[in-house]
């Protein structure tokens, strides 16, 4: 499509702004600066292509070295500008940051582009390598501007190649969103500072999308608060905390090392042991608590603090993990801490990220409980291993302890917390009796479940998981077949063997 402007002076100022973006045509020529020439003092304003107003055409030519000029003083400012930055594969997205205008247009490769809902933001998909993009401006006061950029990936005015873009839920700077940024978001509570002018996405501010963000005049260390600021309304609060949520990507690279003489965090269960009887629930919960200082080694100047918790997937049930702060901590009354939890079993992790933080206050100085830790085990899986003894060990890791600096602090370990599950049952010698016509073993099993089905061939197998989604099918194959578990989460799953005039049902343990 053809490029016809509405303005003829819009159309100079296009293919004066080209010319610009392709290096030539310069507005001011040195060489031509000659403050000897005599030019009259009588006044006859020009406008200068560079936008300001002469005061007649020979000081604008030969004092200041103007090469282009009409008549008349120029109308009242304008701006014309944006910035860009790419998405996924061309599409790009553009920001209008442009100033003082009341009717806008956007050029790409010569197309007008029609305008969008927002007159701040421009999603476009290019269709070449290296485009030219023009954004044309002009207000009711008659001034007109436009800039021209060449638009290609990593070229020096992308937006983040400028300046260091914003991406929600990223407080720390180092391009994820998990628990240790909430330790930030803490440090700047309360501060207030300039919002973000405009959005990739205006349904939702906190989209893993690069963003523009003017500098506060807080910094967290390297990190300016402008990144503390995740959805970008111009004030730190609990709503940033919902970004890292939003964009959660567990940092699997932090590591800290514990230290001697220092304040010990550590987990620790209610009961050494806990015993399932006949008369057990089906589900236990275990309990725990998390602590951090001693009397001996009282923390000090504490603001925020992040870890994991490592469990054993196999015996917890999912997303059973609960965290909840102590009200009576050392480290404040729930109404001033911020905290986070994440679960990683998406990842195929026994893993538990959590992280609380003081609202941009003094450290605490103290030890104690900090946080109540349960963990669900169905009783099922453990009656249906082969051992009365089944430890359940909790680890922690990726510990990060910081003052209000935001500095990091020292801390020790203690060994790992450990319950003892007994199953009474089975140590009674009342060990379920496998179903006549269905044998499987290995049971629990890693890789692969043989099965036997005595005299009569089933039609089908099933296996289905503790919540009763079959994940698994197949046709029966003889007497005898052997089941590919290697591929499957650890836990209880029940075995459905499909014959004519019934199902025959076993317990399977995958570890």
């Amino acid at each position: 499509m053809r490029y016809v402007p509405k303005h003829l002076l819009l159309l100079s100022l296009f293919f004066f702004a080209l010319a610009a973006a392709w290096g030539q045509a310069p507005c001011i020529n040195p060489p031509q600066i000659d403050s000897t020439v005599p030019c009259p003092a009588a006044e006859g304003p020009v406008c200068g292509c560079d936008g300001v107003t002469y005061h007649n055409a020979c000081q604008a030519e030969n004092w200041h070295g103007v090469t282009d000029w009409a008549p008349g003083p120029c109308a009242a400012s304008c701006d014309a500008s944006f910035m860009y930055t790419f998405l996924a594969g061309n599409t790009v997205v553009f920001y209008n940051s442009s100033s003082n205008y009341t009717n806008f247009e956007w050029i790409i490769d010569g197309q007008v582009i029609s305008p969008p809902d927002s007159n701040l933001t421009l999603i476009h998909t290019l269709t070449s390598d290296t485009s030219l993009v023009c954004l044309l401006v002009w207000n009711q006061e008659g001034c007109q501007d436009a800039e021209c950029l060449l638009v290609y990936p990593g070229a020096p005015e992308e937006m983040c190649n400028v300046t260091d873009c914003v991406w929600p839920g990223d407080a720390n700077g180092n391009g994820q969103a998990n628990n240790y940024d909430l330790l930030n978001i803490g440090l700047g509570f309360g501060i207030s500072g300039p919002g973000r002018p405009f959005f990739p996405d205006t349904s939702d501010h906190i989209a893993w999308l690069p963003n523009y963000g003017q500098n506060w005049l807080e910094s967290a260390g390297p990190v300016n608060y402008k990144h503390l600021d995740c959805d970008g309304d111009g004030f730190i609060d609990e709503m940033d905390a919902e970004a890292i949520e939003h964009n959660y990507t567990p940092d699997f690279g932090f590591t800290s090392f514990p230290v001697e003489n220092a304040p010990p965090v550590y987990l620790e269960f209610e009961e050494a042991e806990v015993y399932i009887t006949n008369g057990s629930a089906s589900y236990l919960q275990l309990n725990a608590s998390l602590y951090v200082g001693s009397s001996a080694e009282p923390v000090s100047g504490l603001h925020g603090m992040a870890l994991y918790l490592n469990y054993p997937d196999g015996l917890t049930a999912p997303y059973s993990v609960s965290v909840d702060y102590e009200n009576n901590s050392f480290f404040g009354n729930a109404s001033n801490v911020l905290n986070i939890g994440h679960d990683l079993l998406d990842y195929n992790l026994g893993r538990y990220d959590l992280a609380f933080s003081r609202k941009n206050d003094d450290g605490a100085t103290g030890f104690g409980k900090v946080a109540s830790v349960s963990f669900i085990v169905s009783a099922d899986i453990i009656e249906g291993r082969a051992g009365t003894d089944t430890p359940f060990t909790i680890s922690l890791g990726g510990i990060l302890l910081i003052g209000p600096d935001g500095n990091s602090m020292e801390y020790s370990s203690r060994d790992d917390a450990t319950v003892r599950i007994i199953n009474t049952i089975t140590a009674n010698g009342k060990e379920e009796k496998e179903p006549a016509g269905l044998k499987v073993f290995p049971n629990p099993a890693s890789t692969t479940l043989f099965l036997q089905f005595g005299a009569e061939q089933p039609e089908r197998i099933e296996l289905a998981n503790a919540i009763g989604q079959v994940v698994l099918q197949q046709p029966a194959a003889g007497l005898s077949m052997e089941l590919d578990v290697a591929a499957l989460k650890p836990g209880l799953y029940i075995l459905n063997a499909y014959r004519k005039n019934g199902v025959i049902s076993r317990r399977v343990l995958v570890e």
